[in-house]
């Protein structure tokens, strides 16, 4: 249930340069927008949860593992990012509550980490970005 900002939070200025000198798919402008849309994207929701119902439903983490998959991808690769990862945690999330409920003592508050659905959505996206850019453009 950790992420370490050592990690994603200094890779961040590697894309910027990397994009800089034209080693990334995407411009320098996208990369720093990528990485700011996609720590700004989770902290808003966080933020409207917790005033919502006064606890955290994001981690932190999760906002730093964005702006990393964001300052290399851009705002569509957030994007994606965010719904593949959303919808592979929402379908994992049911089929584990259903199990944790019916054959263990577990209960329905039983806290499921995001940042490894968005980590294997960025590779997905990463890997099949032609098909999912000829798709939702």
């Amino acid at each position: 249930m950790l992420i370490s900002r050592y990690v994603t939070l200094f890779l961040v200025p590697v894309a910027f340069l990397l994009s800089w000198h034209g080693l990334l798919p995407i411009s320098f402008f996208a990369s720093i927008c990528g990485a700011v849309i996609g720590y700004l994207f989770l902290s808003i929701i966080n933020y409207i949860f917790k005033y919502a119902t006064n606890k955290d439903g994001i981690g932190e983490g999760d906002f730093d593992l964005l702006c990393f998959i964001g300052s290399f991808t851009g705002i569509f690769g957030c994007w994606a990012t965010v719904t593949i990862g959303s919808t592979l945690g929402s379908i994992f999330g049911i089929i584990y509550l259903l199990y944790a409920c019916y054959f263990t003592e577990k209960t329905i508050s039983t806290k499921i980490p995001f940042g490894p659905f968005l980590a294997f959505s960025a590779i997905m996206y990463v890997f099949l970005q032609h098909i999912v850019n000829a798709y939702f453009m």
